[in-house]
């Protein structure tokens, strides 16, 4: 088992499928890694293989995300098809279905990652939970056939309350700030990438996104010591990010209607 994760996890996930140009077998390879890794989140425990926990979710929330991106892009390419044609270009609800999928499976992971952390400078400024809708908590049951997960023998050690940190939960160093920052960096960015399967929806979409934004905002300077460093320029763009989203909200409460696909 600890073979497969020093087997999948590299340092750049990006690195296992930048150079297969087909998207149908790049999102299988993703799968895949999702599939052998994914349910070891279940099974080991985080109070003794906490460093794994911390590996395999920040391994397969960017392969989830990655997966989101390629099926992202495979539905606004047919899109831009259908509008060059002079037809209606909306996005079917099967493809809304698969593109928030993976957008919830991979706030999920990147959550679990959050979760493996807990540190005193942020005391009484937790994070907010991802929006209900939008999130797919890494289980055997998700992330696994009927089937196979019926034969899957799952400790569910990291089950529990999913606003909690884990058991072996360490503190923020300077080593995983980066990481940490990196991973609540995509739920900002996954939550406004989610496609709108409903106003309301979209409403909570950007609602959680934007309160993200203000909390990392908040919490930057508690955990960098007022020092943005090498985080300067994403939090510069979260900055712009919490200007414009009341803006989008605002139209799209006025509306009812997607400000962005």
């Amino acid at each position: 088992m600890l073979w497969l994760v020093d087997h999948f996890c590299t340092p750049n996930p990006v690195q296992i499928s930048m150079y297969e140009g087909d998207l149908k077998r790049r999102q299988a390879m993703h799968a895949r890694r999702i599939t052998l890794l994914g349910p070891m989140l279940d099974v080991l425990n985080p109070s003794m293989y906490y460093t794994n926990h911390k590996e395999i979710s920040i391994e397969c929330g960017h392969a989830a995300a990655d997966m989101m991106d390629l099926r992202r892009a495979r539905v606004l390419s047919r899109l831009e098809v259908e509008r060059a044609a002079g037809r209606p270009a909306v996005p079917t609800v099967a493809e809304v279905e698969a593109v928030n999928d993976l957008a919830a499976k991979a706030i999920g992971f990147f959550h679990h990652f959050v979760r493996c952390y807990k540190d005193d400078r942020l005391e009484g400024h937790a994070p907010p939970p991802p929006p209900l809708h939008a999130v797919i908590y890494p289980s055997v049951g998700n992330l696994l056939s009927a089937g196979a997960a019926a034969q899957y023998d799952s400790g569910d050690y990291a089950g529990s309350n999913v606003g909690e940190p884990l058991s072996g939960f360490t503190g923020i160093d300077e080593g995983s700030l980066h990481a940490y920052f990196t991973a609540h960096f995509h739920i900002v960015r996954l939550l406004q990438r989610r496609l709108m399967a409903s106003v309301e929806q979209r409403v909570l979409d950007l609602t959680g996104s934007l309160r993200r934004a203000n909390w990392l905002l908040e919490a930057a300077p508690l955990l960098t010591g007022g020092k943005g460093g090498v985080f300067e320029q994403e939090l510069s763009l979260l900055r712009e990010q919490v200007a414009l989203l009341p803006t989008q909200l605002d139209r799209l409460a006025k509306a009812g209607q997607n400000i962005t696909v």
